[in-house]
């Protein structure tokens, strides 16, 4: 039997072992990327500490503000991941695949933007009516078919 200080001891150094291995966001891992253990390289600076491999993000706060999304299932910063991301009238729909915000496609893809609340699908805006919409829209008032207003 190990007396209590001999415990206590191998317990803290398995204990640093195991912190050795990942501590996310302080750029522990390989070059290789295939363990975090040593330094991850510029190209993928952030250890994630749930698969141990080097990423180029695992939070948010790892993106830039032009693509301020990490995207989990693979670790790179996007535009969006979901429309309410999305917060232009011009680029109103998050293409999921890319993560970039595009173009509408629909009116669900404007109903957040309350002066803007219909799809334009030629221009891909959102906007306040178009001759569609003008008659639910806009009442009695006739829709600009230049401003769409």
């Amino acid at each position: 039997m190990l007396p209590p200080s001999r415990i206590a001891f191998i317990v803290t150094l398995a204990s640093l072992s195991f912190a050795a291995k990942c501590v996310e966001t302080q750029h522990h891992a390989p070059v290789d990327g295939s363990v975090c253990t040593g330094q991850c390289t510029n190209s993928r600076p952030y250890c994630d500490p749930t698969t141990l491999q080097c990423e180029v993000c695992v939070t948010d706060d790892h993106c830039p503000t032009s693509a301020p999304t990490c995207r989990p299932s693979d670790h790179t910063c996007h535009a969006c991941t979901q429309n309410s991301e999305c917060e232009a009238t011009d680029e109103a729909r998050c293409d999921v695949g890319t993560g970039a915000c595009g173009a509408c496609a629909a009116d669900a893809d404007c109903a957040r933007f309350a002066g803007a609340p219909v799809c334009d699908e030629p221009s891909g805006r959102c906007v306040a009516c178009t001759r569609d919409t003008e008659v639910a829209r806009c009442g009695a008032n006739s829709c600009s078919a230049v401003t769409k207003t």
